[in-house]
């Protein structure tokens, strides 16, 4: 047992010993000749790997997804739909005229990617001119079907990002099929980029002039620059090649700062898991991969936190009623920044929390896909026969980030193995779960000034808000129990996983984190909460069991609690057995 008990000085837990470099250069790496594609994602050398993953009976599913997301049925035309949105001022959301669209209904910047894959896998030119089609009506002010997304008019410098990003996949993927004159013309246009609106010209979206790394608007513009410079770098068309050579290297720092800056140690991202997924997953972590790929420079092995974009969701995943759901901290940002749902029919459809294992394959340590692979096929996608491979996005490049990094053959790990039960991090986010089962798993998450989350047996429980990160007192189990005051005075809480009480979950709580009394139904067991007066001061005792609930006596100064007794001394909530 761990406790930290300050008398008079708060304490918030911090990230320990000092960080190795990062980024730090792989071994043995040759950077791509002048000319060369694919560079971002593969190599061309390992066209033949994927062309045989291609073949496997996954991978013919992902590649129909993808001729599918393309035009709604084989990929052999263009999608039907366009949007006719007009000029837009920068703003977050705009109207769409096919916003409605089915999947590969309607036009994206990203479809020409798409059909630059194709083109690699099947080496059939008309693909290649399909993708060079769709990247002519970038160039023309074609928006995407999300209007705020469009190569010259984008909605603001965290659009412009990954709208440059689009192009530069499209290049990439497309290249050999493309006659020269249009190579150069792509190059060129990316190199000297400069968008219509303040703060989206390359040199700008590169070093991240617009905000800073903790805001979620950072990443997409400087993982979409990343896209474009390690795109283009001493290609033919490129005239500027000495400012690209500068560009990159203060990229290079951009990205480091975007990990350092933006994310705990444990991938929380500063304004919360909603706003985290734009800063995530709209160019920031398919540039991660790109850097190693086609930049020779590794943000994944020195340290965890690119690894824990996707593995805190891998933590914090839980199914509610049978379906998905995240503890989704947005800091205060409403739900249009989304609220955790999962779901193949939810929230993972847009570009912003959409394909984040597709993408987080390839920019994640060894050691923790088979977890993220466990948590795929046991939460998010448990009927096999309807597994998507995170293909569930409109975007068809999903598809491809999907065929090129989905760990085929790996054998799944259960999380337990290579995660801690219990996160307290250097954002003040406490997250903690019993175990990695499935529909029984139960947890809690915490975070200041946010409702209070208790979710198990398929029950979702939230109420109130949290007081605050710093602590008066902080103690700790190995199996996740823990028990927290916070330095104000205001909430306690404190979570029993031991079942000495004969519930699976036991959550007490006092002061402002006090919520109503009643009983719930799961379907894997039942939630009951009761208050109590302890000392005089009101105590609620939560248990989540699946079967009997136990019995609640009052005895003095604690409660007893099946097995275990409860007790609150105005300064902390102890847990006995």
């Amino acid at each position: 047992m761990r406790a930290i008990i300050i008398a008079g000085l708060p304490v918030l837990f911090l990230c320990g010993a000092e960080l190795p470099p990062c980024p730090q250069p792989i071994p043995g790496f040759v950077a791509p000749a002048a000319g060369e594609h694919p560079r971002l994602f593969f190599r061309k050398s390992e066209l033949g790997a994927i062309k045989a993953k291609a073949a496997t009976e996954d991978g013919k599913k992902i590649v129909a997804r993808l001729r599918l997301l393309l035009d709604g049925a084989n990929g052999d035309e263009l999608p039907e739909g366009y949007n006719d949105c007009p000029k837009i001022e920068m703003k977050d959301h705009a109207p769409s005229s096919v916003e409605n669209a089915a999947h590969g209904k309607a036009f994206t910047l990203w479809h020409a990617a798409g059909y630059g894959m194709l083109w690699q896998l099947t080496g059939e030119k008309k693909y290649a001119d399909l993708g060079k089609q769709c990247a002519e009506k970038m160039f023309d002010g074609q928006r995407d079907r999300d209007s705020v997304y469009s190569y010259f008019d984008p909605g603001g410098a965290l659009r412009a990002g990954p709208s440059i990003g689009a192009m530069a996949m499209a290049y990439d993927l497309n290249y050999d099929g493309w006659d020269e004159a249009f190579r150069k013309k792509v190059a060129s246009s990316l190199s000297t980029f400069k968008g219509q609106k303040a703060f989206t010209s390359l040199p700008e979206l590169a070093r991240g002039a617009r905000h800073n790394p903790p805001k979620n608007h950072w990443g997409g513009q400087v993982g979409g620059a990343a896209l474009a410079l390690l795109a283009i770098k001493d290609d033919p068309g490129v005239e500027n090649t000495a400012e690209i050579a500068k560009l990159l290297e203060i990229n290079k720092d951009a990205m480091r700062r975007q990990l350092d800056e933006g994310y705990s140690e444990f991938g929380f991202q500063s304004e919360g898991q909603g706003p985290g997924s734009i800063t995530s997953d709209t160019a920031y972590v398919p540039a991660l991969q790109a850097w190693r790929v086609a930049g020779g420079q590794d943000y994944i092995g020195p340290r965890p936190r690119a690894s824990w974009i996707v593995m805190l969701k891998v933590h914090d995943l839980f199914l509610i009623n049978g379906s998905p759901w995240l503890f989704n901290r947005n800091m205060g940002y409403g739900p249009s920044y989304g609220v955790g749902n999962y779901a193949a029919n939810g929230e993972r459809k847009g570009l912003s929390r959409g394909g984040q294992w597709a993408q987080g394959f390839g920019a994640m340590d060894d050691k923790y896909k088979g977890a993220a692979l466990w948590c795929y096929n046991h939460i998010l996608e448990k009927d096999e026969d309807k597994r998507n491979f995170d293909t569930v996005s409109y975007y068809p490049h999903r598809a491809v980030l999907s065929l090129i990094n989905w760990p085929f053959g790996l054998k799944e790990q259960n999380p337990a193995e290579v995660l801690p039960k219990l996160i307290r991090d250097s954002n003040g986010y406490v997250t903690t779960r019993n175990g990695w089962t499935g529909a029984a798993d139960c947890g809690v998450s915490l975070l200041s000034k946010t409702p209070i989350m208790a979710w198990g047996l398929g029950i979702r429980m939230d109420w109130g808000a949290w007081g605050g990160p710093t602590a008066s007192f902080w103690e700790d189990r190995p199996d996740g129990s823990f028990s927290f005051s916070n330095d104000k005075g205001e909430s306690y809480l404190a979570v029993d996983f031991s079942k000495k009480s004969g519930a699976d979950m036991l959550v007490v709580v006092a002061g402002k984190a006090l919520g109503k009394d009643g009983n719930l139904k799961g379907p894997e067991g039942t939630a009951l909460a009761t208050t109590h007066t302890i000392g005089g001061k009101p105590v609620q005792v939560i248990t989540f069991a699946k079967g009997k609930q136990p019995e609640r006596a009052e005895a003095g100064d604690a409660v007893t609690v099946g097995g275990e007794k409860v007790s609150f001394d105005g300064v902390k909530i102890s847990v006995a057995w």
